[in-house]
């Protein structure tokens, strides 16, 4: 029983504990699709345990506890995927008449799928029936920026073409 005490003493003296403030809307990206972004990010500390807080809170706290050398090589291992995930998730709204919407999707869908797959980026274009007009890229910075450039110049060159018609 003594044994049991000394090495429950000797575990709690070796407890660590970090905490990362994170932007909640990045935890799923973290997590990944059944844990398997989580996991593979702390593959090397099995011993530590990741706590997110409740969507309800609203806090971006996350926490890690367990041995505290696990711990400091889990916390630099979240940092570093916060770090990615917020270099991979950069978001550039561009305003793009509602009237060239079309344009820009293409037919079947053509002239988007050709800019989403020259810049590696996501483009979403609101709903036709949607007050907006604006068009959100996400991705890498310079992949969203190129997507940006890519997109205006949809626009200009039917706006060419409706003011030469006209």
């Amino acid at each position: 029983a003594k044994r049991t005490i000394i090495d429950l003493v000797v575990k709690f003296d070796n407890e660590g504990e970090a905490s990362i403030d994170v932007d909640p809307k990045y935890h799923s990206l973290l997590i990944g699709e059944g844990g398997k972004k989580i996991k593979a990010t702390l593959a090397a500390t099995p011993e530590v345990t990741v706590d997110f807080p409740n969507k309800s809170t609203g806090s971006g706290i996350i926490t890690l506890r367990g041995p505290k050398q696990e711990v400091a090589l889990a916390e630099f291992a979240m940092k570093s995927a916060v770090k990615t995930v917020l270099a991979e998730n950069f978001v550039i709204e561009v305003a793009i008449f509602k009237a060239f919407h079309r344009n820009v999707i293409g037919k079947s869908g053509e002239t988007i799928n050709k800019i989403k797959a020259a810049t590696n980026v996501r483009i979403d274009v609101p709903d036709a029936k949607d007050a907006t007009d604006v068009i959100t890229v996400t991705g890498k910075k310079a992949d969203a920026e190129k997507a940006k450039t890519m997109l205006l110049k949809v626009q200009s060159d039917i706006a060419v073409i409706v003011n030469v018609s006209v």
